[in-house]
């Protein structure tokens, strides 16, 4: 969208503890970015199959039910394009080929630092030809 019609983009943020999300919750709403909370694979999978807003999908490895890899992975096949982030409490050559078996576009160790998540938010939203043009203005 151009012309100063700017839609503000949407994240899903999948973490089975829902305090564990308040600091990235809180760095993205001071962005001008909405955040959806989940706390299960399969609810994570449910939202998005009903939102077709979501610009970025902020996922935890171990989610009760579909965990994060398998969630990671349906979220895939309906959007090849849509950047996935997950989280792992432990990088390790396993985890790596996991998540580049199921299409994730980056791995972050929990626990994330607000930095470097800050970061890679606005690398993979500036992406977006609407929002670059909001944080320009």
């Amino acid at each position: 969208m151009t012309n100063g019609n700017f839609l503000k983009p949407t994240i899903l943020i999948a973490r089975e503890n829902p305090g564990e999300d308040n600091d990235l919750a809180g760095l993205l709403l001071n962005k001008n970015i909405s955040v959806i909370r989940v706390e299960s694979g399969s609810e994570a999978l449910r939202v998005f199959q009903t939102n077709p807003a979501i610009s970025l999908a902020l996922i935890n490895a171990d989610l009760p039910g579909l965990n994060g890899f398998d969630t990671a992975h349906e979220i895939r096949k309906l959007s090849p394009s849509l950047p996935i982030i997950l989280f792992v409490n432990y990088v390790n050559i396993e985890s790596i080929r996991l998540s580049i078996m199921v299409g994730c576009t980056r791995m972050l160790q929990n626990p994330v630092d607000p930095d470097e998540l800050d970061t890679i938010v606005e690398q993979y939203l500036l992406k977006r030809e609407d929002y670059a043009e909001s944080i320009d203005k």
